[in-house]
């Protein structure tokens, strides 16, 4: 079947986990690598998987930055977080929206990853992991 959209994605399955670990270790220090050799044994599979799925799966494709697709993404996620995460994450959509559309900026990803862990307040500190 051939599909409407191109392929979006940037990394290879031999890379996946080096690049989702240099992009989270570019939105959040190099501590983030730090946590996947010296973190507990138990949860060096979990930190993997969100470095190689969740940092290079999504987080490095291109196209998914304009307001639109991310009101979509934050939709798809409602029945998960519930209302208020998801009103909270459309404000801060708009905010950036307005803020970059004023800067002549690209969108970041850490905004992103502000609202799929649910923290509301942009002087929170993101959690190392979600």
């Amino acid at each position: 079947m051939k599909l409407s959209l191109a392929s979006q994605g940037t990394t290879e399955e031999s890379t996946r986990f080096e690049a989702g670990l240099a992009k989270q270790a570019a939105l959040f220090g190099s501590g983030m690598e730090k946590v996947q050799t010296d973190g507990s044994v138990l949860r060096r599979n979990v930190n993997r998987w969100l470095a190689d799925n969740c940092f290079s799966d999504y987080y490095t494709r291109i196209g998914l930055n304009d307001k639109e697709k991310l009101y979509s993404i934050v939709e798809q996620c409602m029945p998960y977080i519930g209302y208020p995460r998801t009103l909270n994450a459309m404000n801060i959509i708009d905010e950036k929206a307005a803020y970059f559309s004023r800067h002549s900026q690209t969108w970041p990803c850490k905004s992103a990853f502000r609202f799929r862990c649910g923290i509301s307040s942009r002087t929170q500190k993101p959690p190392y992991l979600c």
